[in-house]
Order: structure tokens, then C-alpha cells, then sequence
């Protein structure tokens, strides 16, 4: 089965990947050669050789909400609060995760994975920016035996997003039609898409 790509520039993209049979998996349905919104799909950020996983989930899960969140962008939708700055919103969101005073970011979350990175979108001086982040291991998880810990202050001192990309406005665009396009092809049920 071919990977849904969409390409930032030409060292970066993110592309959703759905094994082909026999390996593709359907949470609901016998899996079929069709791609279909009940895949496992898995959502990647590929630039210049490096690859990060940002979401495991049902192909639905990982079209919808960047649909949605494309759209707000696009019309200017999505600003931060004025005391963020690009590549803080990461920061800001594992701030609200470990009961400390934060800026409300969480509107801006497009997808998380237990992998500890989260995926952000938003715009700031009519820009529309993606940021991947980190979040702290250790909001949700027990330490576990001989595992190297830090502190939450400790990784608030070197926090740092893994990275953060302006989007152009015509790319955007162009993603949110791939998105529209995938929600058709495969009749994303309206009861599961996100509302306005």
C-alpha cells in the first residue's frame, strides 16, 4: 500500500504509513487491499534521512484532527498566546501535564504518541508552524528499575523541540485537500469527524 505523503520542502515531510497485506491490521473490519479509515496507521516526520514517529492510531485519527487543525490555520485560526514564542508550545504543554503554572497550548496538540513526542500546529505572525516535542517520560509512567531518571525541572532547563518548521500557506493548502480527499476516499463517517 503506497504511504500518504506530505511534503514540507525538499529534505521534509510527513508521511502516514499503512502496511500492505498481510501485514495490515483493521481494528474493526477484516482487513482488505482498500484503504479504509480503520487502518493502523502509523505518522511519521521524515527530514533528510531522520525519522520520528509521531502517532499510532486508526487512519482516521491521524487525517481528522490535521484536517481540522489545517483548516483553522489556513484562516489565521490558531494564534498563540502573546507571552509563546515558536518552539515553546512544547514546553508549555509538558508544563501543563506536571501541574505547573502554564499557558494554555493544548488547542494546538495534533497528536501525541507513547513514544513521548507530541506533534504541535499553530500560527504566529501569519505563519502557520509545525513543532514536534518532547514530553517528559515520567507525567504518566512508574520509573522503572535501573532506568536513568531526571527530574521534570531538569528537563525543563534542557528542554529543546525536536523541531520546529514554518509551513508556507500554499503547502498547507495543499495538505488539507490530501486530507479531504483521504476522508472522502475512505468515508470517514461525519459522526467521528471533529466539529468547528
Amino acid at each position: 500500500m503506497p504511504n500518504i505523503i506530505f511534503k514540507l520542502n525538499a529534505e521534509s515531510l510527513i508521511s502516514i504509513q499503512i502496511p500492505d497485506m498481510p501485514k495490515k491490521f483493521n481494528y474493526y473490519y477484516e482487513p482488505t487491499t482498500e484503504i479504509h479509515q480503520f487502518d493502523e496507521a502509523t505518522t511519521f516526520f521524515i527530514k533528510k534521512n531522520k525519522k520520528l514517529e509521531l502517532a499510532k492510531d486508526v487512519l482516521q485519527e491521524a487525517i481528522l484532527p490535521f484536517n481540522f487543525l489545517l483548516k483553522k490555520a489556513l484562516i489565521r485560526e490558531l494564534y498563540l498566546p502573546t507571552e509563546i514564542k515558536p518552539g515553546e508550545v512544547g514546553k508549555e504543554l509538558n508544563k501543563s501535564y506536571n501541574e505547573r503554572p502554564y499557558a494554555e497550548v493544548s488547542s494546538f496538540l495534533l497528536w501525541e504518541t507513547v513514544k513521548h513526542v507530541s506533534t504541535l500546529l499553530y500560527n504566529f505572525n501569519d505563519l502557520i508552524y509545525l513543532e514536534i516535542a518532547p514530553t517528559y517520560k515520567w507525567s504518566y509512567l512508574e520509573l522503572k528499575k535501573n532506568e536513568k531518571y531526571i527530574t521534570f525541572d531538569e528537563f525543563l532547563k534542557t528542554y529543546k523541540p525536536y523541531y520546529v518548521e514554518i509551513i508556507p500557506h500554499d503547502v498547507a493548502f495543499v495538505w488539507q485537500k490530501q486530507c479531504e480527499d483521504i476522508i472522502k476516499k475512505t468515508e470517514i463517517d461525519k459522526a467521528y469527524s471533529i466539529t468547528e
